[in-house]
């Protein structure tokens, strides 16, 4: 039998292993008003920075 060493799930290629620190992509809807507004404000830092801030922030609380 041969063994399948092309693909699959496997750390490296760059895949993460299993319970390492991975970042999630999710797709939010936001008011224009509201994302002028944090452009002005963070002007240097993305979006998902400012947010992800937030919410570290928030769950502190």
């Amino acid at each position: 039998m041969i063994k399948n060493i092309r693909g699959g799930k496997r750390e490296g290629a760059g895949r993460k292993a299993l319970g390492k620190d991975k970042r999630i992509s999710r797709s939010i809807t936001i008011k224009k008003e509201l994302l002028d507004e944090i452009k002005i404000k963070y002007n240097q830092k993305t979006l998902s920075y400012v947010i992800e801030d937030a919410l570290i922030e928030y769950l502190k609380k």
